[in-house]
């Protein structure tokens, strides 16, 4: 879910809200953890150059209807909400993962070519029925100096899975247990999407 701000009633944020700090190597990313996300953490700070070619994807992908956003080459918004999701996968290993939802503030445009960052910082992290949720406070800035996004994040990664092949190899299933017996329910299950890591119930 994805629920937009107004912004009369948030201003517009400055870079220097959330400090930028160092990604870890891959390699050497903690497991998502009550350890590793503790609330107040800034995380690594991820950043990327989209080209024309990325954009065009992920337009044609998404079945954007409008025009404006090829021929002005703007970036979709839909673009700059993933970077949320790459500023928690690239610091911690999260296995499979669901996104609960995200509350956006923009701010400013972001254009083909810009260097866009991701800095965070993890504002809560529980335990809700046997699941582990972590939200972050993500500012998504261009090139270093103008501020293009705020984003409220919220995930979850479970605490206890089983994972099962599925038939076609593309999807993984995932039983997460809803209670301390490990006992699951048929509305609990979801397939997760091995290239893209979204989840969608198999019920």
């Amino acid at each position: 879910m994805i629920r937009p701000c107004s912004s009369a009633r948030h201003p517009a944020s400055t870079t220097a809200e959330i400090a930028t700090a160092p990604l870890p190597p891959e390699a050497d990313r903690p497991e998502a953890s009550p350890e590793a996300l503790t609330p107040g953490r800034i995380l690594g700070t991820f950043e990327t150059t989209l080209g024309d070619d990325e954009h065009a994807a992920y337009l044609r992908d998404a079945r954007e209807p409008s025009p404006v956003y090829g021929r002005e080459k703007i970036t979709h918004p839909g673009l700059i909400l993933r970077l949320a999701n790459q500023a928690l996968g690239r610091n911690v290993r999260l296995g499979p993962w669901i996104h609960v939802g995200s509350a956006i503030r923009n701010h400013a445009l972001a254009r083909h070519g810009d260097r866009l960052a991701a800095r965070a910082r993890v504002t809560a992290e529980y335990e809700r029925k046997g699941h582990r949720f972590v939200e972050l406070d993500v500012l998504v800035t261009a090139n270093g100096e103008t501020s293009i996004a705020r984003i409220h994040h919220t995930a979850i990664y479970p605490a206890d899975r089983r994972v099962q092949s599925c038939p076609d190899k593309s999807t993984r299933r995932i039983e997460r247990s809803l209670c301390v017996g490990g006992q699951t329910s048929p509305k609990d299950i979801v397939d997760i999407d091995e290239t893209t890591g979204s989840a969608q119930s198999s019920v």
